[in-house]
Formats: C-alpha cells, sequence, structure tokens
C-alpha cells in the first residue's frame, strides 16, 4: 500500500513540472508571437533622419549667411538714405535766409509715457543777440506719434524767444518724414495744407476752433490727432530743455562755436 502512495506521489510530481514546463513553453512562445507582431524598423531609417537633419542644417545655414550678406551690402545705404531724408526734413522745417548752426542732438524723456524725444539745438548765425544762458535760436525736435497705421516720423522746428520774452516757444514748421498712414486719406496729413496749420502755434495745441488749434482732416481724425500729439510733444520737450539749460541741468550751447566762415563782431553780433 505504501508502495502505491509513493508512486502516486511521484507521478504527481512529474505531472506537475510537466504543467509548469508547458506553461512555460506557452510564455516564450507568447514573447515571440508579441516581436513577431511588433513592426521592425526599417533598415537605414536612421541615416535617413540624419542626411535630412543635416540637409536642413546646411539650408539654414545657407539662408542666415545670406541674409547677413545682403545686410551687410544694405546697411550702410539704408542709413545714408535716413540720414539724407532727416537732413533734408530738418532743412524744411527751418526758417529760410538764416545761417543755421547745428550743434550735437541730445535725448530727453517728456511726457507721462516717458518717452524719449531728440532734439538738435539750432543757433542763428545771422542773429543780432546771443543768449548768455547757451539757450539756442531754435530747436529741431524729432517725435515718433502712434497714427492710424503705426509711428509717424515727425520734425517740428521750435523757435526760442529772447530773455526778455521769457524763452517763449513757437512752432515754425512741421513736417513729416515717414508714416504708415491709409493712402488717400491718413496720409494727407503730410500735405502742407495741414501741416503748415502749426506755425505760430504754442504748447496746447487742440483740435477743433481757437486761436490756438488747428482743423482735423476729414475721416482722418487718428491720424490728424496723432501729428497735433507729436507736435505738442515736441513744445513739451522744447520746454523741458529750455528749463533744464536755464537750472543747470542741461548744458547749453557754446554760442562762439561755429562751421568755418563763422565770425563774432564786437558787440556780439554774429555776421
Amino acid at each position: 500500500m505504501a508502495a502505491n502512495n509513493e508512486v502516486e506521489r511521484e507521478i504527481d510530481e512529474q505531472l506537475e513540472n510537466v504543467e509548469v514546463e508547458a506553461v512555460e513553453v506557452e510564455v516564450e512562445v507568447d514573447e515571440v508571437e508579441t516581436e513577431a507582431t511588433e513592426p521592425a524598423a526599417p533598415k537605414g531609417s536612421s541615416k535617413l533622419i540624419l542626411r535630412l537633419t543635416l540637409s536642413l542644417l546646411a539650408i539654414t545655414s545657407a539662408v542666415a549667411l545670406l541674409l547677413a550678406g545682403v545686410n551687410a551690402v544694405t546697411a550702410e545705404p539704408i542709413a545714408e538714405y535716413k540720414a539724407e531724408k532727416r537732413a533734408a526734413a530738418m532743412a524744411e522745417v527751418l526758417p529760410e535766409n538764416h545761417f543755421w548752426n547745428s550743434f550735437d542732438p541730445i535725448e530727453i524723456t517728456v511726457g507721462s509715457s516717458d518717452s524719449t524725444v531728440t532734439i538738435t539745438p539750432m543757433h542763428d548765425a545771422l542773429s543780432s543777440y546771443l543768449s548768455t544762458e547757451g539757450i539756442p535760436h531754435a530747436v529741431v525736435i524729432e517725435t515718433y506719434p502712434s497714427g492710424y497705421g503705426g509711428a509717424i516720423s515727425l520734425m517740428t522746428c521750435i523757435s526760442i524767444g529772447r530773455p526778455d520774452q521769457n524763452h517763449e516757444l513757437t512752432v515754425e514748421a512741421v513736417r513729416i518724414v515717414s508714416h504708415s498712414e491709409t493712402s488717400g486719406i491718413g496720409s494727407k496729413t503730410t500735405d502742407p495744407s495741414f501741416l503748415d496749420q502749426f506755425s505760430g502755434k504754442h504748447a496746447g495745441i487742440t483740435i477743433g476752433s481757437g486761436e490756438n488749434s488747428i482743423d482735423a482732416i476729414s475721416g482722418a481724425s487718428i491720424s490728424s490727432k496723432a501729428v497735433t500729439a507729436g507736435v505738442n510733444e515736441a513744445l513739451d520737450a522744447a520746454q523741458a530743455y529750455v528749463t533744464g539749460v536755464l537750472n543747470g541741468e542741461i548744458e547749453g550751447v557754446d554760442m562762439f562755436a561755429g562751421p568755418e566762415g563763422y565770425t563774432e563782431t564786437e558787440g556780439g553780433d554774429a555776421r
């Protein structure tokens, strides 16, 4: 009886081993099937990706070098063109029949928006007076008010009165250097008939009625307001400049310095 039990136990153990091996074989078969169902990477795909990457890198590098070359070639002519256009605008706003001596421009911050404007002091060599405080006879100011199509580059000449006139500021002339306003509408702000309205005006120019106001262009109220704001900003900057010179915060101009041919005469007259 005992012998039969031992035989049965051995048979049971052998059967269990067979079942375990069968399970292991099934697991191995499943793993093989899983690997077989996964798509194999195509041969040479890594090389293809590498070639594409290198090609794109070469193209972008070539384009960058080309743009850099174009910029190097055109940068100087563009700068010269802008300088010529700026000089022409300055000549247009300055009063004629005067011998203007230009000084180094300075930058000054004015207004609640902390905008920075460029001021170029101008001295009239034919004037019969010289300001002992170093106040120039006029300033040319560049402002960039925001119009309908973007920033408007504005050039304004402001004359500065004698000391006995409390250095009264008066707009001489206004010209637009560049703009992006709508053609045939906002672009009409470049017409002398509109810009000449500012001549003789003082600080606080408005649009509408009154001695210190101008008429807006019909259908271009935004552009008209932008130019007016730019001229008012120029007047504010001129006042800040004069106040700064009088208070010793800004260095005044040397009235006796001038281009070749400029001389001083007795009594302070410059001829």
